[in-house]
């Protein structure tokens, strides 16, 4: 049996054939993220698993059309269903590419793409629905069987979440009418954080965002 192809090997060319800023995306969530997991001391194996379920994360756009993937508008209320539906198809496609036997990290990345989008507090406006997965048990995850309860976990899955987020706010779009600094997306966080009651992002992990601030400016260039 051959070995397996690593999915971060080919995933530039999946996505750069379709679109060079979800590529460069995934690229710059992978480091934000690798930073973000050093400061809160995870191991260098859990590290090393979290970049490469950042720079998987958002693999599902690439069944998107280019008017959606690459639209200078906001997303209508009907793209934005199609939208919503891109961390399970993520999470299928891994499963279906890293079958029949998956290893224990492999899991880890199925679930950490699947969940990219939860929030620190879980509701069923996240998407996937909490209750789609506690309720049903997707298939996918349930071969996973990771424990979603775990406070580790939600630390974990945080991480990617944040950087994420961040780089949406502060990255380079044709819908961004004025592009904005890092210390600008920095302060939308935060505002939404508490907008939300401090139940939208890890309070550790968007803390330990704030305080690289430098760090950011020299990723971002601004």
């Amino acid at each position: 049996m051959g070995q397996k192809i690593k999915p971060e090997c080919f995933v530039d060319f999946l996505l750069f054939a379709r679109d060079e800023y979800t590529t460069k995306h995934c690229q710059t969530v992978a480091v934000i993220s690798q930073k973000l997991a050093a400061d809160l001391k995870f191991s260098n194996n859990i590290i090393e698993h979290i970049v490469t379920a950042a720079y998987l994360h958002d693999i599902g756009k690439i069944t998107w059309d280019d008017t959606l993937l690459k639209g200078s508008n906001q997303a209508s209320s009907q793209e934005w269903l199609k939208i919503k539906n891109h961390p399970e198809i993520a999470g299928r496609f891994l499963y279906q590419m890293l079958s029949p036997v998956l290893k224990e990290h492999e899991r880890l990345w199925i679930a950490l793409v699947w969940v990219h989008h939860w929030k620190y507090v879980r509701d069923d406006d996240d998407y996937p629905p909490p209750s789609v997965i506690h309720g049903t048990i997707h298939p996918v995850l349930s071969a996973c069987h990771l424990k979603f309860e775990d406070e580790t976990w939600d630390l974990v899955r945080g991480v990617i979440q944040v950087a994420d987020c961040f780089h949406a706010a502060v990255a380079e779009r044709p819908y961004h009418h004025q592009k904005r600094t890092t210390q600008e997306a920095l302060n939308d966080l935060f505002t939404k954080q508490e907008e939300k009651n401090r139940k939208l992002f890890h309070p550790k992990v968007l803390q330990c965002l704030g305080d690289n601030c430098r760090w950011l400016e020299e990723i971002i260039g601004r």
